[in-house]
């Protein structure tokens, strides 16, 4: 009895194993209020042709491009926040339904909205359909439908079919329905009605008063659906089925069905008919396949928890189900099958294998044999422990064996599976208990006392397994053995050796060498009883080896390290590391497995898949459907890799995957700001800048772009750089940021170039965003430039003629004071030549000569002769040198002293100065000391002095003439009386140079002689 007990235990959870096994998991997310939606009671979804779902819920209206949500409100445009449908007309304008606020259209610029004061029967709208250029408009109580071209609106006159059907007090439209070219309108408890658009005629068809009430319609070829309400009859909701003609004809359904209430209707690629049920007042909605006239309710296979569904849309172009819930939102579910699930919360995997047919898959508990996915037998850990205790009941075991009969055989919980390795037509399986070998249909064929993590078979089909911490055995004789390890014929290599492989991690086979990783001690290759230390020999220098993975048709091996890095070798003729993929390129941190299918390879790890070929890396994660990266095994079948998880397996069509339809995609620039504020509005077209140039002014150099990539179905595998011609032609950096910043751009054109790398296909693309035209500031336009250069050419022109007059007037000035230079140094000459002084000097040598003094009289004619030619030479002289003028004045001195018998005691200083260096006009002085011998001296004056004194100040010559005679006394105006000579001096002064005011000074006491103070600026 207790054995009978046990085994219908076993049986209990087969068959729950069977049935979860079954069930295919497929990849889906899901979007609510956390992710950005306005409210979880989603009303209604749809993708217009641009790629742009809409989300109607009941308090807003979502945008969704590139995972990015926009949400409208009534201060936005709508015409109500509820949303309760979304279609798209034939010009491609989206229009939104509103329960409350009539409905809203939207042309890609503007909301325009259309209610009662419009001209609709109402603006409680629960339904909209798009036929031939028109909009029909069903509403909570009538009936109205708008030509799409000019929004001209019309509304059917219900009155008179209420009136039949007295007692019910609204014509309430659920759906519309096109058959044969014809539309036709659905109410909720009235029946079925057929319009005539141009005739604005309404005539019932089919009739259901009093009988249910109905929430949605299908037609699929000839059958029609419509969904009720079984409120008159006991069940709850159903889905009645009819021949369409019968319809027509006001005959009953052919078939009622299914348990709840569907509001929404999709077939899907493959012709599946799906239906979103929700129940009311009853939990029994969730997503329904509608097969062979029977609900299968999909919520758990498409990983949706809501029992509220009330709208579908489904994406034909990337195969996708969209399902809109009222209490959490919507869910997206990828029906591509690219990636399934299998889930088993109680098996988690720890080795995959298969034959031709099957596949077989090692768990903590059992060991499952699967045909199609479905379960055909399962070998129980209690089946192995119970032919482990058969063997050992048949066969004594001898001491060295007895460490596997314990007391521990009685036990199934420490039956612990290591791995299992297909080799023939066998399946070898390791565990604690020992080495079980079973065929191909899992039953039980040998038992071995063997006890090894990790094991295979060489080429002669002889058995290795290395010991743990130990050493490694090839044994010769397993079948012959009798299953004791003590009956063994092995070849044994010793730990100790360098060329022994120890904590084995990985076996796999080319086709004559086998290659062994090791946690500590490197790559090895065994070939022909050899084995061969690839650290030894210096081919590969990593010691810490995780997982092996070989491709025969390459001739390629990977190996990955335990610090997370992957290398490619050639095997082909000999071992040569070709590639090395570094960990910053894997996304993950733990390698958790790697394999290889033609020239990829693949690498697990926390985070997902990294993919890697010559032509790039890819990247499968959450996002594609790979929810669960608790990876405990793998293994490529075929065109398919099985992954094994904790809680299940997965099967990756690689062949879809690896090679994707292509995407076209758009890119939408939907936002601008020149320093740091928002463009206008219009300038968007469907919320993508609609011009192909951004044209600024040369103070709007600030420029932001935020662009995104349009209906793309993995929008978070994208990455972008940017190019900016006429800036920089360098590429920035790929990432996953969509934000362009230009701060403080020159004048000029800038062309923008996006490249995205698309990380699910492994391609690239390039695409032009935009150009930027910034205008130059106004001076460094060509208006500007010629301006200001014809400007200038006036300008020049003017100020070159007035230099020429100025050049004129100043050459005329200068040639009047040259004139009167002249005319000075002539009245000078004239002056020092008076008729006086030569009367006098004349007169003096006729003296001499009457008084026979004959050698004054000679030596005064020299004087005097010296003097006239001096002064004669001094005239034609501009400058002469102060040595020069010193001599002058001494012989005009000489001359006037003899007048006075040689009376005036004369001196002459210079000053720390070289007089041979210096120039001075000529002329200037002598005046000065003439006036010293006329007026000065009286004939009995006791001891008269003349003194001459030279020195230089920076750039000036200041020459003192100072005397100690009877002075001058000041005029009644206070200046002293200057004579003509000095008169000329002054005048001689100016014309040489005006900037000096003050030429010279005379200091002079009546009865204690002058004193002559004279600047002359050194010109020369």
């Amino acid at each position: 009895m207790r054995y009978f007990i046990k085994n219908r235990g076993l049986y209990v959870i087969l068959v729950f194993i069977v049935s979860t096994l079954n069930a295919q998991n497929y990849p889906s997310i899901n979007i609510n209020t956390i992710d950005g939606l306005p409210n979880n009671q989603v009303e209604s979804i749809f993708k217009d042709s641009r790629g742009i779902l809409w989300v109607g819920t009941n308090n807003g209206l979502s945008k969704i491009e590139n995972n990015k949500i926009t949400n409208f409100f009534v201060e936005d445009g709508l015409a109500h926040n509820s949303s309760w449908d979304i279609i798209e007309d034939t010009n491609h304008k989206i229009w939104i339904a509103s329960y409350g606020g009539g409905i809203t259209k939207y042309d890609g610029e503007k909301f325009t909205v259309f209610n009662v004061q419009s001209g609709l029967a109402n603006n409680y709208v629960r339904k909209l359909f798009e036929y031939k250029n028109y909009v029909l408009v069903g509403t909570k109580n009538g009936l109205s439908f708008i030509n799409s071209k000019n929004d001209a609106i019309t509304t059917f006159d219900t009155s008179l079919i209420l009136n039949k059907d007295s007692g019910l007090p609204d014509f309430q439209v659920m759906d519309f329905f096109v058959y044969k070219d014809e539309i036709y309108c659905v109410t909720f408890r009235l029946g079925v009605f057929k319009l005539n658009i141009e005739q604005k005629t309404i005539n019932k068809i089919f009739n259901y008063v009093g009988r249910y009430f109905v929430f949605s319609t299908y037609l699929k070829q000839n059958l029609f659906y419509y969904s009720i309400d079984s409120h008159f009859r006991k069940g709850k909701g159903a889905v009645c089925k009819f021949n369409i003609e019968n319809l027509l004809k006001d005959k009953d359904e052919d078939l009622r069905f299914g348990k709840s209430i569907i509001w929404e209707y999709v077939t899907d690629n493959h012709n599946n008919l799906f239906g979103a049920g929700w129940g009311v007042h009853v939990e029994d909605g969730g997503v329904f396949l509608i097969k062979d006239d029977v609900f299968i309710n999909k919520n758990e296979d498409f990983g949706i928890s809501s029992p509220n569904i009330k709208c579908l849309y489904f994406d034909k172009t990337f195969n996708l189900l969209y399902v809109g819930s009222q209490d959490n939102g919507y869910y997206k579910v990828d029906l591509n099958e690219n990636i399934k699930f299998f889930k088993n919360k109680e098996l988690a995997i720890i080795d995959i294998e298969s034959n031709d047919s099957n596949l077989v898959l090692l768990n903590k508990k059992s060991l499952m044999l699967l045909k199609n996915d479905k379960l055909i037998k399962q070998v129980t850990a209690q089946n192995f422990l119970n032919y482990a205790k058969s063997f050992y009941s048949k066969n004594q075991p001898s001491p060295i064996n007895e460490i596997f009969v314990t007391s521990k055989l009685d036990v199934v919980e420490e039956v612990v599976f290591y791995d299992i390795v297909k080799e023939k037509s066998s399946y070898w399986v390791s565990s604690y208990l020992g080495l079980f070998e079973l065929d191909f249909d899992g039953n039980f064929l040998n038992y071995y006392s063997v006890r090894t993590n990790k094991f295979n078979f060489d080429f002669q089909g002889r058995f290795i397994y290395p010991i743990p911490f130990s050493d490694l055995n090839i044994v010769k004789n397993l079948n012959s053995s009798k299953g004791f390890v003590d009956n063994f014929q092995f070849i044994k290599h010793s730990s100790k050796e360098a060329s022994t492989p120890v904590d084995v991690s990985a076996f796999v086979k080319s086709k004559d060498k086998i290659f062994i990783s090791t946690l500590y001690k490197g790559l090895f290759i065994y070939n022909k009883d050899a084995i061969i230390s690839l650290n030894e020999t210096n081919n590969f220098k990593e010691l810490e080896l995780t997982h092996l993975a070989i491709s025969n048709k390459s001739y390629r091996i990977a190996i990955a390290t335990n610090s997370g890095e992957v290398y490619l070798a050639d095997i082909r003729d000999d071992f040569k590391i070709s590639i090395k993929i570094s960990r910053e390129s894997i996304k993950g941190n733990s390698i958790l497995f790697l394999e290889m299918y033609k020239d990829y390879v693949i690498i697990g790890t926390e985070n997902g898949l990294t993919i890697y070929n010559k032509d790039g890396f890819r990247y499968i994660d959450e996002e594609q459907g790979l929810k669960r990266t608790d990876f405990t095994s793998s293994k490529v079948i075929g065109n398919e890799l099985i992954i094994g998880t904790n809680l299940g397996y997965y099967k990756l069509d690689l062949e879809k995957i690896l090679n994707p339809p292509v995407v076209k995609f758009d890119f939408k620039i939907y936002n601008i700001r020149i320093n740091r504020k928002p463009i206008k509005g219009d300038s968007y077209n469907w919320f993508d800048y609609s011009k192909s140039n951004l044209e600024l002014n040369y103070d709007e150099n600030v420029v932001e772009l935020d662009y995104l990539v349009s209906n793309h179905p993995y929008s978070s595998k994208l990455e972008y750089r940017y190019q900016i011609k006429g800036l920089n032609e360098i590429w920035s950096t790929y990432s996953n940021k969509t934000h362009i910043e230009l701060p403080y751009l020159p004048s000029g054109k800038f062309s923008i170039n996006v490249q995205v790398r698309d990380l699910n296909s492994g391609k690239e693309s390039s695409h032009h965003l935009l150009n930027i035209i910034i205008s130059p500031p106004f001076w460094k336009t060509i208006w500007f430039v010629i301006v200001v250069f014809s400007t200038l050419l006036i300008l020049s022109f003017i100020s070159y003629k007035k230099r020429i007059n100025y050049i004129k007037k100043r050459e005329e000035k200068k040639s009047r004071i040259e004139k009167r230079l002249v005319e000075t140094k002539l009245e000078a000459l004239q002056s020092q030549m008076n008729p006086h002084f030569t009367f006098n000097a004349m007169n003096s040598i006729q003296n001499y000569i009457i008084d026979n003094d004959i050698d004054n009289a000679l030596m005064y004619l020299g004087e005097f002769a010296k003097l006239i030619r001096k002064t004669l030479d001094n005239s034609s002289q501009r400058f002469i040198t102060l040595v020069e003028e010193i001599s002058y004045l001494k012989s005009y001195i000489a001359l006037e002293n003899m007048r006075f018998n040689n009376k005036v005691k004369v001196k002459v200083n210079c000053i720390d100065l070289n007089s041979n260096m210096l120039e001075i006009p000529p002329m200037l002085i002598q005046p000065f000391v003439e006036n010293v011998f006329v007026h000065a001296f009286e004939k009995n004056h006791p001891n008269p002095k003349l003194t001459i004194t030279f020195s230089l100040n920076e750039n000036t010559l200041q020459c003192e003439i100072s005397d100690n005679g009877k002075g001058m006394a000041k005029t009644t105006s206070g200046q002293m009386h200057q004579s003509k000579g000095l008169k000329l001096v002054t005048e001689r002064l100016y014309l040489l140079n005006k900037s000096v005011v003050n030429k010279f000074k005379i200091n002079s006491e009546l009865g204690n002689g002058t004193i002559v103070i004279l600047q002359i600026e050194i010109l020369r």
